[in-house]
């Protein structure tokens, strides 16, 4: 199947979503181990969850789901066709929400997947001007070395960064984020949901709140905020101190973390890394420890031995005896 040039204009509730969805259930301990089926009651109390988030108002048929009320366990068989009916129809998307899709999901659409890449790029190239910047013998102190490459990489996150905040408090993260999607509809003890369908309730200040405070947003926000700062002050007489502006510029090293949004093996990567948090700071508790003992050991191995100082024989005592100059 290819993709189409733009970012689609319904959201699905196709195969892949569902299957995404029975797997979370299972992990919550909702299913059967064995035969994964799942019970009509939960099945429908999270499905309305996971269409809720989209779409409160949106009916489901239920009796796509299995042989009408007649099967209390639901297996991938019996929800299968309701899938393929749809037993729950697309949600529209508005066009504010497809400019958003196409910035932040580069698998939605070929023109997507195009800015994916240039971003990719851009990421990239920022990350090597920092490192090709503090080098003298490239970069001289005191002169700017591939200014218009830095410049351009920085108005192009500044419009992609603008452009988001801009379209984020009109659209649902549901749509783009399967991540969010799958926490609002199951979620667990750490994602605690106050009411069905309070994501596609929320304010446009609710959203733009929290895109705001998203980790990933502020690296972006605090990683253009020099360029920025430095072009509003230029022109005033009084001066100001500047000098935390090359702290802020560290911060485009984080931008390497971006490349996973652009790459899905790093994507998958960094999902399983957050859901196993516990065992990964074992794991550094681990290496910690074990660092420790291993540069101790090294310490004693490798510390200096004392010599026995031996009293050596005057510069004018050629010819003493060997015994002389003990």
């Amino acid at each position: 199947m290819t993709r189409a040039l733009l970012p689609p204009t319904e959201f699905c509730f196709g195969t892949l979503l569902i299957r995404e969805f029975l797997l979370r259930l299972t992990k919550l301990g909702y299913c059967q181990k064995g035969t994964g089926a799942v019970h009509r009651t939960v099945f429908g109390r999270y499905l309305r969850r996971l269409v809720d988030c989209l779409d409160p108002l949106k009916e489901i048929d239920w009796t796509a789901f299995g042989d009408k009320n007649a099967k209390v366990w639901l297996t991938w068989a019996d929800i299968r066709p309701g899938v393929v009916k749809p037993a729950v129809h697309p949600v529209k998307i508005t066009c504010v929400e497809r400019i958003l899709l196409l910035l932040e999901d580069p698998g939605s659409c070929w023109l997507a997947g195009v800015y994916g890449f240039v971003m990719f790029l851009a990421i990239l190239s920022s990350v090597a001007l920092v490192i090709i910047q503090s080098m003298e013998s490239i970069c001289p102190t005191g002169k700017k070395c591939y200014s218009g490459v830095e410049t351009g990489c920085v108005l192009l996150f500044s419009f992609d960064y603008f452009v988001r905040a801009l379209c984020a408090p009109y659209s649902r993260a549901a749509i783009f984020d399967r991540d969010v999607h799958m926490k609002y509809a199951a979620p667990d003890e750490t994602h605690m949901v106050a009411s069905t369908g309070e994501h596609a309730q929320m304010t446009p200040f609710q959203r733009l709140r929290i895109f705001l405070f998203k980790p990933m947003n502020m690296i972006d926000f605090f990683a253009i905020l020099p360029f920025w700062l430095k072009l509003i002050l230029r022109g005033q007489k009084k001066t100001f101190p500047l000098a935390f502006l090359r702290a802020l510029r560290l911060l485009r090293f984080l931008r390497i973390m971006k490349i996973g949004k652009f790459d899905s093996t790093l994507l998958v990567l960094g999902t399983t890394l957050a859901n196993s948090t516990q065992s990964v700071q074992v794991l550094m508790i681990y290496l910690c420890l074990i660092s420790l003992v291993a540069g101790a050991i090294l310490n004693q191995v490798e510390a200096p031995t004392k010599e026995l100082e031996v009293e050596s024989c005057s510069p004018g005592a050629f010819n003493a005896t060997p015994t002389d100059c003990i």
